[in-house]
């Protein structure tokens, strides 16, 4: 305990020894330390598996035989399958490239809806929906 509080004392002598100004350059450096921090763990948090959504619903068996002869690993969760974050958008492809995406397209405009407020304007709205279709097709 000793230790600390020579520590703690020697770190107030020198901080006492600074300008206003140069305190304050210390304080942002800090806080922007935290924020790199925070967002390191966020990033480093998020699953590595992601669904391959609703396209999977009704074709499952082939969808996995497509995937897994593309050597995409497959796994089963919650109820749907799921594929490694960097191999998402090339699941979606030779998912398309194989027509088994044909009958979910509508999956587009479900999650558009679920997401759709009344304060977005028009613009928005397209756009947003044009980002959803984009990723299903």
């Amino acid at each position: 305990m000793e230790f600390l509080r020579r520590y703690w004392s020697q770190v107030n002598e020198q901080l006492s020894n600074l300008t206003p100004s140069q305190k304050w350059v210390i304080g942002f450096g800090m806080i922007i330390l935290l924020l790199v921090f925070f967002i390191a763990v966020t990033w480093v948090g998020q699953p590595q598996m992601v669904p391959i959504s609703s396209f999977a619903a009704s074709n499952e068996v082939e969808v996995v035989a497509v995937l897994q002869s593309a050597d995409i690993e497959v796994e089963r969760k919650e109820g749907q399958l799921m594929v490694p974050r960097d191999s998402h958008t090339a699941a979606l492809a030779l998912l398309h490239r194989h027509d088994l995406m044909r009958t979910n397209t509508s999956a587009a405009w479900t999650q558009f809806l679920s997401t759709m407020d009344i304060w977005s304007s028009h613009g928005q709205n397209q756009i947003k929906y044009q980002g959803y279709l984009e990723q299903y097709l």
